[in-house]
């Protein structure tokens, strides 16, 4: 049994780092510092923020669009628990949207019927590993002035017919680093984005509100002097401590070096297992769809259960 083969990187050399740097930055700067700008860079975004959970992230990204009481957020019929709850978190309602038959993912002609009045966001999934269809997604989101919060839980590194990269199309994108997901930290998560506003306004709330943080930097004692002053307002909103532990944030950027060879994995194994099923005599199992052009980074391999009778 190769037990830990996953974390054979720099993990423990990071993790030591940061305990012998007493959890304060090095000369380099933080662990997280070093991993919202790998990860930015990597996904050819301006501005990236490390969480604590991949659930946080999406909560944070809602609120950043201004979703509250009152709005509707669509979100595929066919995902986890935590798409829901998000949008709960901020006092609007979830409007579960048909899923296609082939590929298992949100359908926009369903989203087209579903949108009202109270529509504020489309929350599209690229579940399995699978990148949605971000074109038509778009299309719709222009047309009705509607922000979009890719879920790329469990898609890292795929890719839309245009060779796009999931999580870079909409408005923001959300990663989970929980232990099953392409690459992780235990638990952890990560959002970029290009709008400079939503990025200070994710950044803030999931950083206890702290006014001091910006798009690009977390830091909060920035001015000794005005953090010692008993009269200055260290806060400017109600937040979260969204924030991702120096230690998650060691093995996170650990794992991000690595993160091409275990999707390479993902996707050899996925593609063994279409191979069996493509030279089996029986039509029972339909692999989910993936479309010309399209790169599959597969979390997870999976199929529909034809009538076998």
């Amino acid at each position: 049994m190769n037990s830990g083969w996953r974390f054979k990187g720099n993990e423990i050399s990071y993790v030591n780092e940061v305990l012998n740097n007493d959890f304060a930055a090095s000369k380099t700067g933080t662990m997280t510092e070093k991993l919202e700008s790998f990860f930015a860079t990597k996904h050819n975004q301006k501005y990236a923020i490390g969480f604590n959970s991949g659930t946080s992230t999406l909560h944070s990204a809602l609120v950043s669009f201004g979703v509250g009481r009152g709005d509707e957020v669509m979100i595929p019929a066919l995902t986890v628990a935590m798409c829901g709850y998000a949008v709960w978190q901020c006092g609007a309602t979830p409007v579960f949207v048909d899923v296609d038959r082939d590929t298992f993912l949100i359908n926009s002609e369903d989203i087209k019927r579903k949108i009202t009045s109270k529509t504020k966001a489309i929350m599209p999934v690229h579940i399995y590993g699978q990148v949605c269809d971000m074109t038509s997604i778009m299309e719709i989101a222009k047309k009705h002035n509607l922000y979009v919060l890719e879920d790329c839980a469990q898609c890292f590194l795929g890719t839309d017919g245009e060779g796009r990269m999931a999580g870079t199309v909409g408005d923001v994108g959300s990663w989970s680093f929980e232990n099953s997901k392409h690459m992780s930290c235990g638990d952890g998560g990560i959002v970029t984005t290009n709008n400079e506003k939503l990025a200070k306004s994710i950044r803030q709330f999931g950083g206890v509100g702290f006014k001091n943080m910006t798009a690009t930097s977390g830091k909060v004692r920035i001015d000794k002097d005005k953090f010692q002053n008993p009269n200055w307002e260290r806060h400017n909103i109600m937040a979260y401590n969204y924030r991702l532990p120096e230690i998650c944030a060691a093995v996170a950027l650990a794992q991000l070096e690595n993160l091409n060879k275990f999707v390479d994995l993902r996707m050899k194994m996925g593609n063994g297992y279409l191979n069996v099923i493509k030279e089996s005599s029986t039509d029972i199992l339909i692999p989910q769809h993936t479309p010309k052009g399209y790169v599959h980074s597969y979390f997870t391999f999976l199929c529909s259960l034809e009538d076998c009778q």
